[in-house]
């Protein structure tokens, strides 16, 4: 009994180890599999740190193809600036022209309206008129009074109007060496004032029928040179030269209606028939002489 108690205690003592056995063995292929092996506690060498600037400068660098939120709106912005600076610049352009478009279109205007209404006056007539005047001699009854006429043609008054003029009798027709052989501007002026739509006569020249049938046959000539200054309503100056020779019709000088006048018209010279600027580059100087 005793021998078989002892067997069946070492049988069960047996049985116990081999289980922690096997789990230790266990323990140790899994340490081993993982490669968690402890290694024995060495003592280490100290070592001296080594720099290297260009991989620190690379690595204070931000990281390639990364941008901060800031960036896209500082971008933005920019962006939007530039397109406000061209459309300001695009703007002021643009209000130039417009700016230099009304000063035109006003001074147009201006040149439009002072056209329409300044005066403008002119000669190229003479007015023939008999009131039944007699002479001793018959042959130059009635008399006829002969003057050029000024003509307003404007829509406003002249104002400080001032005139010469001379009567050419003579043969030949008035020409435009007439005119600077006489030099009207060296001849006294008068002054006047004519109405808008109106004219105005002046010199006088009386003469008979003797003297007047010639001139229907163009064996005497008769016709007028003069110069005229005068001022818009606007203040601007002004200047007319003229030169012609009347044309005068088939009358009858002897037994004509009296007090009423006759219009003749007359021919121009071939120069100093002009105004302002057509008179030359100096016209505003001697309009206002």
């Amino acid at each position: 009994m005793n021998k078989r108690t002892g067997k069946r205690q070492r049988r069960r003592m047996k049985s116990n180890q081999q289980p922690n056995a096997s789990n230790n063995a266990g323990g140790v292929s899994k340490n081993t599999e993982s490669g968690a092996v402890q290694p024995a506690s060495q003592a280490t060498p100290s070592r001296t740190p080594i720099h290297h600037p260009e991989a620190e400068r690379e690595a204070g660098k931000p990281e390639s193809g990364k941008k901060h939120w800031l960036d896209y709106a500082v971008g933005a912005f920019s962006f939007v600036a530039a397109i406000g600076g061209i459309a300001a610049t695009v703007g002021v352009g643009v209000a130039y022209f417009q700016w230099g478009a009304m000063i035109e279109s006003n001074r147009l205007n201006r040149e439009g309206y002072s056209a329409q209404t300044s005066a403008f006056v002119f000669a190229n007539s003479m007015q023939f008129v008999t009131y039944g005047a007699k002479v001793d001699d018959p042959n130059e009854s009635p008399r006829w009074v002969i003057s050029t006429v000024l003509e307003n043609v404007g829509n406003t008054p002249t104002r400080h109007m001032r005139s010469s003029f001379d009567f050419v009798w003579g043969p030949a027709p008035v020409s435009a060496e007439t005119f600077e052989s006489r030099d009207p501007y060296k001849l006294p002026f008068g002054t006047g004032l004519i109405g808008p739509k109106s004219e105005t006569a002046t010199g006088l020249l009386i003469l008979g029928p003797t003297n007047l049938t010639p001139l229907q046959k163009r064996q005497t000539h008769v016709g007028g040179i003069g110069v005229i200054k005068y001022q818009d309503i606007f203040g601007a100056p002004h200047l007319t030269e003229y030169c012609f020779t009347a044309l005068v019709p088939p009358i009858d000088f002897t037994n004509f209606p009296i007090g009423q006048p006759i219009r003749v018209k007359g021919a121009f010279c071939e120069r100093h028939n002009c105004a302002d600027e057509d008179c030359g580059p100096d016209w505003k100087q001697r309009a206002q002489q």
